[in-house]
C-alpha cells in the first residue's frame, strides 16, 4: 500500500511538472493584468468566470517606519459559475514584496483536466520570472479548491561566467 501511495504521489508531481511546460505565452499575464479568466470549472460545458484581484498586506512594528520589505504582494481568484455558485478566494498566492518590485513578473491560471480522476476539472497556477518559476496544482473539491502540489524551479542558466 505504501508503494502504491508513493507511486501515485510521484506520478502527480511529474504531471505538475509536465503541465507547467504547457503554460503558453498567451496564458501568462502581468500581475497588473486583472482581466477575468474564463474556464469550464464545473463541467457543464459553459465557461465560468474567475476574477483575479491583487492586494497588499504589511507587518509594521509599533513605532517603526513601514519599510518596503514589509509590504507583501498577493493575488487571489474569485470564481463565479454559470449556475450561480461563488467561491471567493479559491486560491491566494504571495508573489513577492514591494521591496523587490513584486518579485515574480507573470502568472497564469489554467485548466489541467482531471488530475486526480474524480470527474472534476482541476487547475494549475503558474508564476515566474526569467530565472525561476513556481507551479501549484489545485484540486477541485466541488465547493473549494485545495493545493495538491507545488513545484519551484530555479534556473542559473542566465548566469554566464566571464573571464
Amino acid at each position: 500500500m505504501r508503494y502504491l501511495l508513493l507511486f501515485s504521489t510521484s506520478a502527480l508531481l511529474c504531471l505538475a511538472s509536465v503541465n507547467a511546460q504547457n503554460v503558453t505565452d498567451d496564458d501568462r499575464r502581468g500581475f497588473d493584468e486583472l482581466k477575468a479568466i474564463f474556464l469550464d470549472v464545473d463541467g457543464d460545458d459553459k465557461l465560468d468566470r474567475i476574477q483575479p484581484r491583487t492586494y497588499q498586506t504589511y507587518h509594521k512594528r509599533h513605532g517603526s517606519r513601514l519599510l518596503r520589505k514589509n509590504i507583501r504582494n498577493w493575488i487571489t481568484f474569485d470564481l463565479s459559475t454559470t449556475s450561480g455558485r461563488r467561491i471567493n478566494s479559491l486560491f491566494t498566492y504571495n508573489y513577492g514584496t514591494a521591496e523587490n518590485g513584486g518579485s515574480y513578473w507573470v502568472y497564469a491560471l489554467i485548466s489541467v483536466g482531471d488530475v486526480d480522476k474524480d470527474g472534476k476539472t482541476d487547475l494549475m497556477f503558474y508564476s515566474g520570472d526569467d530565472t525561476s518559476d513556481e507551479s501549484v496544482i489545485l484540486l477541485n473539491r466541488g465547493n473549494r479548491f485545495s493545493v495538491h502540489s507545488r513545484k519551484v524551479q530555479d534556473s542559473d542558466d542566465w548566469i554566464k561566467e566571464t573571464d
